[in-house]
């Protein structure tokens, strides 16, 4: 069952968030995947996910520890220009400042899900997992 009131909520308060001319949103964490380059409309875009780790204590002292996961959209105006897809490798360190989107779905229960995603503006690699 699809809860509508929720549905609202969530749309009217992602609208009101993605169309504040101030959202902007910096992640640091580890590539979850190699960048996958995709053409749409004569426009290139660089896609890749980035999980952010986080830790806190619950209310009985434990510490938890979870992943938070971005879907990262990198445009670009050419092919020549996405040069850098090749060095967005799986588990390597990664900054980028771009602005934040929640994207929502329904699954094949028709359970509403939330995306986190970003439009990326600039991108530094920091450094590559260890190869043995």
């Amino acid at each position: 069952m699809i809860d509508f009131d929720l549905v609202k909520h969530i749309f009217i308060n992602n609208f009101i968030f993605t169309n504040m001319s101030f959202s902007k949103i910096q992640l640091l964490g580890n590539i979850g995947n190699d960048a996958i380059i995709s053409e749409i409309k004569g426009k290139f875009v660089i896609k890749f996910s980035v999980a952010i780790n986080t830790k806190s204590v619950d209310k009985y002292g434990e510490q938890t520890e979870s992943v938070i996961w971005w879907n990262c959209s990198y445009w670009r105006s050419s092919k020549d220009k996405c040069n850098l897809a090749q060095y967005i490798k799986k588990g390597d360190s990664i900054y980028c400042e771009g602005i934040p989107v929640i994207g929502m779905y329904l699954d094949k229960e028709e359970e509403v899900i939330l995306s986190l995603n970003a439009f990326i503006s600039s991108v530094e690699l920091i450094g590559s997992k260890k190869k043995d």
